[in-house]
C-alpha cells in the first residue's frame, strides 16, 4: 500500500532480532542487583548487594519493580531473574539477551517499549536490570483508545531463555514470536488529565502552517496524538494526505512524511506538498492530512473492507504549481549535471567542446575532434595499485564508472573505479577516485583514500571529481565526528598541474549566478534498493559555509539530472523521473517550489510524470524523450508546446545531451557507444 510501510515490521524484527541474539560487542556487562528470594518486598531505596563469585541460585523467573507505584512518566527500576545465566567468559562469547521489549498493560493489547538495553551481573548469572518510562498519555491500540486512569497495571517482560537461539519467524530455528512473559504490578497513582482522547474520532489534534500551498513547497504540521509503540522514542504514525473520503480506504491515502512524536504525545513533521499521486498530476482544491496509525494498520490489512484508523485530522489547500511557460526565459547561466556513477554519460571539456571522453572495458576513448576520431586511454594497470584497507578492485566492472578531462593539461584524466571487501565481497561498493597525467601510462590513487571500511573500520570517502574549466577538484568527506548526529563536511583537493600536486582548498562557489552546486556523490552502494541520494548545497558567504538546501537527486533514477542557473537569484534542480521534474527557487536556495510544464504528447499514461531524459540545452530550450519510442521533444524558449524532433535514442534509455560545435552528442547504454545528430534535426518537425 505504502512504499515506507515496510519500515515498522522491519524495525520491529530488528528489535526482537537484537532481544533474541546480538553482536557480543554490544553487550553490557554491569553490577545488577540480585535477590535470592524473589518474593521479598523491596522499598524504593534498598538496594541489592550481588554476591562476590557465582552462587546457586532460585530455580523460578521473577522479577520486582523499583518503585512499584508512581505518577505518569515516572521512570522504574526492573530487576529480575531469568534461570540459566551464563558464565562471564561465555557471555562474552554467546549471542545473549542483551535488548529486550516491556508491555505497559499487557502485551496484546498494551503500549510496548521496545529494545530496551538489558545490564546483566558479571558474578551473579542470570541476574539482570533495566529500565522503563511509564507512559503519561493515552495509547492506541487495534482495540481501541486506552485511556490512562489511576489503578493498577500489569507490566510484562518478554521472556527469552538465554542458552537457546531464537530467530524471526519463517527464517527457520525457534520463532520469536513464541516467547513467554514475565509480569508484576504498577500501581499508577493518578491518571492522565487531559481531554483529547475520548474515542478515535475526536483523539487527537494537528495545526498546518501554513495552512495552503504549491507543489514543492514546504509545510510544518505539529499537534498532539496517543502513543502506539516505542522504539527509543515514540513511533508508528504516517502523515498521509487523503485523496478522496469516500469510501474511506488505503487506496485513497498518499503517505507524506513519518512524524517524530514525543513520550507526552506531541508530535512534528513537515513535508513538501506532492505533484503527483498515484501516478496523477494532484489538482488543485481541499484535501485532508491525517495521521495513519501504521502498525495498527499492518494488523487490520487481513481484515476485509476495513477502513484505516485515522487521527488528528487538518484541512491543507493545495493551490496551482505556476507554470513554466508563463515565465519570461532566456539561456541560462551555467548547466551543471550531476556527478552519477551509475549512469554513464559522455564526459566533455567545459573550456573545448571538441575534448570527448567516456569509459570503455579497460580503457577511456578520448576524442580531440568533437567524436569524428577516438584515441585509447589505457587503465587496465589500475587494478594492480595498492587500495586501502582491504579493499580490491571489483572483479565484475572492467571499466571506470565515469571519467573526467583536465581543461589545462591535455594529457591528464581523472576516472572512478568501483572497488569491494577482499574479504566480505560485495555489496557494498565502494568508489575511488584515479589520475593519470601522461595519458594513461601510469595511473594513481587520488589523496583521499579514506573510506569507511567495515573489516578495517576505516572512516572518510571519495564523492567524485569536479572540472571547473581551470582545475580539477576531488570532493571527499573528511573521517566521521565523534558525534554520529553531526554530517561530515565536504572538503576538496585540487590540482592546477595535472594531478602532480594536490592542495587543500574550501568548496568554491559557481563563477556567476547562485552560489549553489551539487553535493558529493554517495561513495559506496550498501546494496539492492538502497537510497543514492546526491544533496544540493548552497552557501550564502561566499562559500565560508554550506549548508543542505534539502533538495537532492536520486542516482540510481535514470539521468540525466540537472542544476540549471536562470539568474543572480533564480536556480533550477530538473529530474525528469523525480517526484518534482521542475524545481524552483527565486531566492537563491532559501525556498523551493515545484514548476509545471505542458503534458509530453503522446506520452504513457503508465509513467507517473512523463519527462523521462528532461534536461536544458544552451539556449534555453527543454528537452525530454517520449519513453513509448525514444522520441526527442522540445519546447523551445518561447514556445507553450512541446514539439517533435526527428532525434531517436536507442532502447527508449535517456541519456545526457552534449553539444559539440554543430551536433549533439550522447552515450547509448544500447550500444555502449557513442551516438550524435546535427543540432539542426533537434528542431520541431514541420
Amino acid at each position: 500500500m505504502k512504499s515506507i510501510n515496510w519500515l515498522i515490521p522491519v524495525l520491529l524484527s530488528a528489535a526482537l532480532l537484537t532481544a533474541c541474539g546480538t553482536n557480543p560487542s554490544q553487550i553490557k556487562l554491569t553490577e545488577a542487583s540480585s535477590s535470592p528470594n524473589p518474593t521479598s518486598t523491596l522499598s524504593n531505596t534498598s538496594t541489592i548487594e550481588p554476591p562476590a563469585a557465582p552462587t546457586n541460585t532460585p530455580a523460578g523467573t521473577w522479577i520486582n519493580l523499583l518503585p512499584a507505584s508512581g505518577t505518569p512518566g515516572s521512570t522504574v527500576k526492573m530487576e529480575g531473574y531469568l534461570p540459566g545465566g551464563l558464565p562471564l567468559d561465555q557471555l562474552k562469547q554467546e549471542n545473549y539477551l542483551t535488548y529486550t521489549d516491556i508491555c505497559w498493560g499487557g502485551c496484546t493489547d498494551g503500549l510496548v517499549e521496545s529494545a530496551i538495553e538489558v545490564d546483566w551481573s558479571k558474578t551473579d548469572f542470570g541476574y539482570f536490570s533495566l529500565q522503563f518510562v511509564v507512559p503519561s498519555v493515552p495509547w492506541l491500540a487495534s482495540d481501541g483508545i486506552h485511556k490512562l486512569t489511576a489503578g493498577d497495571y500489569p507490566v510484562s517482560l518478554r521472556q527469552l531463555n538465554p542458552n537457546e537461539t531464537c530467530v524471526p519467524s519463517g527464517t527457520g530455528g525457534k520463532d520469536c514470536s513464541a516467547i513467554s512473559e514475565i509480569s508484576s504490578t504498577f500501581k499508577l497513582t493518578e491518571g492522565y488529565s487531559g481531554s483529547e482522547c475520548q474515542d478515535i474520532s475526536s483523539c487527537g489534534w494537528s495545526k498546518i502552517t501554513p495552512g495552503q500551498g504549491a507543489p514543492g513547497e514546504t509545510i510544518q504540521v505539529h499537534g498532539w496524538a496517543p502513543l502506539i509503540s516505542i522504539i527509543g522514542q515514540p513511533f508508528g504514525y504516517y502523515l498521509d494526505l487523503e485523496i478522496a473520503t469516500d469510501p474511506q480506504s488505503y487506496s485513497t491515502l498518499s503517505s507524506l512524511a513519518t512524524p517524530q512524536q514525543s513520550m507526552d504525545g506531541t508530535y512534528s513533521v513537515s513535508f513538501q506538498v506532492p505533484q503527483y499521486v498515484f501516478e496523477k498530476l494532484l489538482s488543485p482544491g481541499n484535501y485532508t492530512l491525517a495521521l495513519q496509525a501504521g502498525n495498527i494498520n499492518e494488523e487490520k490489512t487481513a481484515e476485509k473492507n476495513t477502513a484505516p484508523v485515522l487521527l488528528a485530522p487538518a484541512q491543507l489547500q493545495v493551490t496551482a504549481a505556476p507554470d513554466w511557460t508563463a515565465r519570461q526565459r532566456s539561456a541560462p547561466l551555467w548547466i551543471q549535471p550531476i556527478d552519477s556513477f551509475l549512469n554513464e554519460s559522455l564526459s566533455i571539456d567545459p573550456i573545448d567542446s571538441q575534448r570527448l571522453a567516456y569509459c570503455v572495458t579497460g580503457s577511456i576513448l578520448s576524442s580531440k575532434d568533437g567524436g569524428q576520431s577516438w584515441d585509447s586511454i589505457p587503465t587496465d594497470s589500475i587494478k594492480d595499485i595498492p587500495l586501502p584497507g582491504d579493499l580490491v578492485m571489483d572483479s565484475s566492472s572492467s571499466s571506470c564508472q565515469s571519467v573526467t578531462l583536465d581543461s589545462t593539461h591535455l594529457d591528464s584524466y581523472y576516472a572512478v573505479f568501483s572497488a569491494a571487501s577482499k574479504q566480505w565481497g560485495a555489496p557494498p561498493d565502494y568508489f575511488l577516485g584515479f589520475f593519470t597525467s601522461d595519458r594513461g601510462k601510469t595511473w594513481q590513487l587520488v589523496p583521499v583514500t579514506q573510506l569507511f571500511i567495515q573489516s578495517s573500520n576505516e572512516t572518510g570517502s571519495f564523492g567524485g571529481f569536479y572540472n571547473n574549466g581551470k582545475v580539477v577538484q576531488a570532493l571527499y568527506y573528511a573521517a566521521q565526528s565523534d558525534n554520529s548526529s553531526q554530517s561530515q563536511a565536504l572538503q576538496v583537493k585540487q590540482t592546477d598541474d595535472g594531478g602532480v600536486t594536490w592542495t587543500s582548498i574550501p568548496l568554491d562557489c559557481p563563477s556567476t549566478g547562485i552560489c549553489l552546486r551539487w553535493g558529493g556523490a554517495p561513495s559506496e552502494i550498501s546494496g539492492m534498493g538502497s537510497g543514492l541520494p546526491q544533496e544540493v548545497i548552497v552557501s550564502f558567504d561566499n562559500g565560508q559555509r554550506w549548508s543542505a538546501t534539502g533538495q537532492s537527486a536520486e542516482l540510481r533514477m535514470p539521468g540525466p539530472q540537472e542544476l540549471v542557473a536562470l539568474s543572480q537569484d533564480e536556480d533550477l534542480i530538473l529530474s525528469g523521473n523525480a517526484n518534482y521534474p521542475v524545481l524552483y527557487t527565486p531566492d537563491g536556495g532559501k525556498t523551493w517550489q515545484a514548476l509545471a510544464l505542458p503534458s509530453l504528447p503522446g506520452s504513457n499514461s503508465g509513467w507517473m510524470q512523463g519527462y523521462s531524459g528532461l534536461q536544458m540545452l544552451a539556449d534555453g530550450s527543454l528537452a525530454a524523450m517520449n519513453q513509448d519510442n525514444g522520441t526527442l521533444w522540445i519546447l523551445g524558449p518561447h514556445s507553450q508546446t512541446w514539439c517533435s524532433t526527428s532525434v531517436t535514442l536507442q532502447g527508449n534509455y535517456p541519456a545526457l545531451l552534449r553539444a559539440s560545435e554543430k551536433r549533439i552528442l550522447w552515450f547509448s547504454t544500447m550500444t555502449d557507444k557513442i551516438e550524435s545528430a546535427s543540432i539542426s534535426e533537434l528542431s520541431c518537425k514541420p
